[in-house]
């Protein structure tokens, strides 16, 4: 998983050494990442369809997503970018099938509403449509147009998440995707 999420990054996995801690609790959605160390959930029986490669992945992506800029980009960038990596949000599918889905369902959640308050949004919609608007970047820019995304969050100073996000939008050309 390190090597995968590593050479997304664009460097090897013989960086520097993580700590990788395996708790045989429950917590949160199946792991934490610091700068220093990542922690997964890894119990006896499985309480949930995630995989421990999957959970990994994601989680890595949080310790390593600063190679891009993206370590103080909004929430709802940081999390798609982890289920991006990860092929998916607790099963590997298409993001933008299960975005589009979402899209004509009553679930559906706006990139406006998203940015400011992303944890407070059902969990896996929330994360779905989080990874789709990644893959959206990608596919439309390049890994090299989401790193300007990113880089574009960590200048200046912001009054809310939706501020920064409009940012990222606007260095990639698409000022009127909040509106």
């Amino acid at each position: 998983a390190y090597a995968d999420v590593s050479a997304r990054f664009g460097f090897g996995a013989e960086g520097d050494l993580l700590d990788i801690y395996l708790l045989d609790r429950v917590i949160g959605q199946g792991g934490y990442a610091s700068w220093d160390w990542v922690a997964i959930t890894y119990t006896d029986r499985q309480y949930s369809p995630v995989n421990l490669g999957m959970v990994l992945r994601h989680e890595l992506t949080h310790r390593l997503d600063a190679a891009l800029g993206c370590h103080v980009a909004p929430p709802v960038v940081r999390e798609g970018l982890a289920v991006y990596v990860s092929g998916g949000h607790y099963w590997p599918g298409s993001l933008a099938e299960d975005a589009a889905a979402l899209r004509v369902s009553t679930h559906y959640i706006p990139l406006s509403q998203l940015a400011d308050d992303f944890y407070t949004h059902q969990h896996e919609v929330s994360y779905q449509e989080a990874g789709a608007f990644i893959s959206y970047i990608v596919d439309h820019f390049g890994w090299e147009g989401l790193e300007t995304f990113c880089r574009a969050t960590l200048e200046g100073t912001w009054e809310n998440a939706t501020a920064q996000l409009s940012a990222g939008l606007l260095a990639l050309g698409e000022a009127d995707w909040l509106t």
